[in-house]
């Protein structure tokens, strides 16, 4: 038997197959870490808008008689248009659909970069859901990643159906 030797070919295709090995595991790496980051963003979005949502209905705010305070961040620690348990005051719900939408959004948690939110109160006709409240904005053309919510009360002897949807806004398409 010889000595081995070695071909300049030989190291050529070696380093042509380690390259492409690690090409491929850098592009996959690329490829989960964005899919993380998209649905880590998801997931944000949605325990933001559930909680958004629950708060609203189901607590009575902090103090209780928000409406009978300035609407700033200062005097209100937290937004409730409930007196009990599902059960909607129609004056907080007046009042919160004539708010700042600005302080509204902070008020809510709504603080995620270029979250926007749009929250629906919509009473029960006999037939249908009418809509009777909005809060916030509508949705763009732009708008990606719409999550939305809805849970039920009453406000005043009428079934309601409360809609939260929370979006991220994009101006560009790196969202």
């Amino acid at each position: 038997m010889g000595k081995a030797q070695i071909f300049s070919l030989d190291i050529v295709i070696a380093a042509g197959i380690f390259i492409v090995i690690l090409l491929s595991t850098a592009a996959l790496w690329y490829y989960g870490g964005e899919k993380m980051r998209i649905e880590e963003s998801r997931n944000d979005m949605e325990l933001i808008t559930r909680n958004a949502l629950a708060v609203l209905i189901e607590t009575k705010g902090n103090p209780s008689n928000w409406t009978a305070h300035d609407f700033t961040t200062s005097d209100i620690q937290s937004l409730s248009l409930a007196d009990e348990f599902l059960l909607l005051n129609q004056t907080k719900v007046s009042s919160l659909s004539e708010a700042n939408y600005s302080t509204t959004k902070t008020l809510l948690g709504v603080l995620g970069p270029d979250y926007e939110f749009r929250l629906d109160i919509n009473t029960w006709n006999g037939t249908a859901y009418a809509a009777n409240y909005t809060i916030g904005l509508e949705p763009n053309a732009s708008a990606s990643e719409i999550v939305k919510v809805e849970r039920f009360a009453l406000l005043g002897n009428t079934w309601t159906k409360a809609t939260i949807r929370l979006w991220k806004s994009c101006e560009d398409i790196t969202c």
